[in-house]
């Protein structure tokens, strides 16, 4: 009896070991990529603010060439697309990394091929999944920027100044073909490739010696914990659940790539593109006609039919711009099949559940215990730590920025 209790806490601690070893290298893999973000982006960041002040020098050239306000939008594409590139080569980096740290001890797993019918059905339910987990994380991220939100409007009310934006990570220059493209490219194509290769293929072969068990939350949870923020955490997490059983099912990660790029153009490539069919300035000017309204019927309520009047005859305005209905209509298309995808996706995934459960049967998930053993190491324990402590600063820097304003 006491062999036996040696016997299986030899193991466990060989489990521990096995899963600490890789964790504390895909902690520092991400490391790597945080500090070279930082390293590269603070400065141009820098640079771009330098511009910006020596463009309001009198003496300067740059001043005769462009007005302030469209020099700052050249400068603020040309930041974002410096920012979506430097997140590309900054993954590419982590995970060529934690490629060469593990490429002795990788273990790919079992091939199988995926037919088209399944393939279909799975990507489906990627909207499903992705939908109703994006907007438990919305729920998440107003909740945990409500004191930020909360003080701000305190601080409004008694000095009666406009209330400021929540800063985003990225400036959004949503009227830049530049920025676009490089949103396409990098965010729907590059992006999803790298992330597949660094969070599925070699998490998965690197985590699957004691079974997929411990190996397929590892991938879901480390992708999900990698977004640093609420919003996308869960929708990530689920995304990333389903990726990985299908990875180490089939063994092929064309298909997880194949459904990343797909997911990620909807958002990149589809919606920009209806936001395009829009005539220039014609959803600010919806966007300002509504502020308008919501702001005359909290100072005049007693004038609402006045305040709606004004409103209808904006919307009047803006709906004999050429092009508008056929914009609008192209926009609302797009914006409803994505509801149908999701709805599409839910009901396929409660309809192939139970399948999905019986072929899980089919792959090896490891003894009772092992996930255990992945989750509490000291490898498991620095992964949470650096998550943990980015997940802070970010919220504690979003919750002080809408405190000021932005």
């Amino acid at each position: 009896m006491d062999n036996l209790e040696f016997s299986q806490e030899n193991i466990k601690a060989q489990k521990k070991k096995y899963y600490a070893s890789f964790l504390w290298k895909l902690t520092v893999a991400i490391v790597i990529v945080i500090s070279l973000q930082f390293i590269i982006l603070i400065p141009v960041s820098v640079i771009k603010k330098m511009l910006l002040i020596a463009f309001t020098n009198p003496a300067s050239s740059l001043s005769g060439l462009f007005e302030y306000s469209t020099f700052e939008k050249i400068l603020s594409v040309l930041a974002a697309v410096i920012q979506l590139i430097v997140l590309t080569i900054t993954d590419g980096a982590g995970a060529l990394f934690l490629y060469y740290m593990t490429k002795k001890t990788a273990c790919s797993p079992m091939k199988r091929d995926m037919p088209f019918g399944y393939w279909l059905v799975t990507f489906l339910i990627c909207f499903g999944l992705g939908g109703i987990f994006m907007l438990i994380g919305s729920i998440v991220e107003t909740i945990v920027l409500a004191p930020g939100t909360v003080i701000r409007t305190l601080f409004n009310n008694l000095l009666a100044a406009a209330p400021g934006n929540v800063v985003e990570n990225i400036i959004y220059a949503d009227d830049s073909w530049l920025y676009f493209f490089a949103q396409v490219l990098v965010a729907g194509i590059g992006v999803p490739i790298i992330e597949e290769l660094f969070f599925r293929k070699l998490v998965i072969d690197n985590t699957s010696k004691y079974g997929f068990g411990a190996a397929v939350m590892i991938s879901a949870f480390s992708f999900a914990a990698f977004h640093f923020n609420f919003r996308q955490f869960f929708y990530a997490f689920a995304l990333g659940l389903l990726f990985a059983y299908v990875y180490a099912f089939t063994g092929k990660i064309k298909y997880t790539i194949a459904f990343h790029i797909g997911y990620n153009l909807y958002s990149a490539l589809i919606m920009p593109v209806a936001t395009r069919m829009m005539p220039k300035g014609t959803i600010e000017s919806l966007l300002e006609s509504t502020s308008l309204l919501s702001e005359n019927l909290k100072a005049n309520p007693d004038m609402a039919m006045d305040a709606y009047n004004i409103f209808w005859e904006d919307l009047k305005g803006i709906a004999e711009t050429p092009g508008f209905i056929f914009g609008i209509s192209v926009l609302l298309l797009v914006r409803l099949l994505y509801f149908f995808l999701i709805f599409v996706g839910i009901v396929l995934f409660v309809s192939f559940l139970n399948k999905a459960i019986k072929m899980r049967k089919e792959m090896p998930m490891g003894e009772k215990g092992t996930k255990r053993c992945a989750a509490f190491n000291y490898g498991a324990v620095l992964f949470y730590v650096l998550s943990g402590t980015i997940f802070f600063v970010y919220y504690l820097i979003a919750n002080i920025t809408s405190i000021f304003g932005g």
